[in-house]
């Protein structure tokens, strides 16, 4: 029987769990059709369409020995969306046995489903990693009135 979402929260968690569990489907139940997610800084930044960076990754994991783990630090919900900040790791080895560590803290944001589960609308794993130098933000920009 598959898990459910059942809080804001349990996404990310149940992400972690199909990671472990190498479940491309199960991964694919997890998002909203039409969200996106963006890769990790370490593949590049880019933006795709929900599960299919996440599904990819499960399938590059094929064979190896990493896990994940995950902790939602922050749930802000307004009705049936929230806002969800998380650190998470992957750790382990790669099929060819090279070293495996990666960390980030993540900003996702959930809806409440017509059925009562949440699912990932917006997934941003590296989001809140906290690399911005606060010395170089530009100047505001400016508006009409």
């Amino acid at each position: 029987m598959p898990r459910k979402a059942l809080r804001p929260e349990d996404p990310d968690y149940l992400l972690a769990h199909a990671f472990n569990d190498r479940d491309v489907a199960a991964v694919e139940a997890l998002y909203e059709e039409g969200s996106i997610t963006r890769q990790i800084p370490e593949q590049g930044s880019e933006a795709g369409p929900g599960s299919a960076l996440v599904s990819s990754l499960i399938e590059a994991a094929a064979g190896s020995e990493q896990r994940m783990n995950m902790a939602v630090l922050q749930v802000t919900q307004v009705g049936d969306v929230a806002l969800l900040c998380s650190q998470w790791s992957v750790t382990g080895n790669a099929a060819d046995g090279t070293p495996i560590s990666i960390n980030h803290r993540g900003c996702e944001v959930t809806r409440r489903q017509p059925n009562g589960e949440w699912k990932f609308v917006i997934d941003v794993p590296g989001a809140a990693d906290g690399s911005m130098d606060l010395t170089s933000i530009p100047p505001l920009p400016e508006y009409a009135d």
